[in-house]
């Protein structure tokens, strides 16, 4: 699929992913982060090989990890996997 000006997606969704001031990270089923973006890094303080591989949850208060781990595992169950939005340490 290309965009109207004839930019492939995956070009423009990486200039979106790299440019977005909003922090994303991507993970698997079970929470482990595959990808993050350069917002992700910065707001939550981490490199790329300290946050890769690790669970999503860390960037959560050590008190809410368990809770962000099992509202995860409610969407997956549900069939909503993707759909989970955490808005760390609020």
């Amino acid at each position: 699929m290309v965009w109207e000006r004839g930019v492939p997606d995956e070009v423009a969704l990486r200039v979106v992913w790299k440019a977005a001031t909003d922090a994303l990270a991507v993970s698997d089923r079970d929470g482990t982060v595959l990808a993050a973006n350069p917002a992700y890094y910065e707001l939550y303080g981490y490199t790329a090989d300290e946050a890769l591989g690790q669970s999503f949850a860390v960037i959560f208060p050590e008190s809410e990890r368990a809770d962000a781990a099992g509202q995860l595992r409610q969407k997956v169950l549900a069939g909503m996997f993707g759909l989970f939005r955490g808005v760390a340490g609020t």
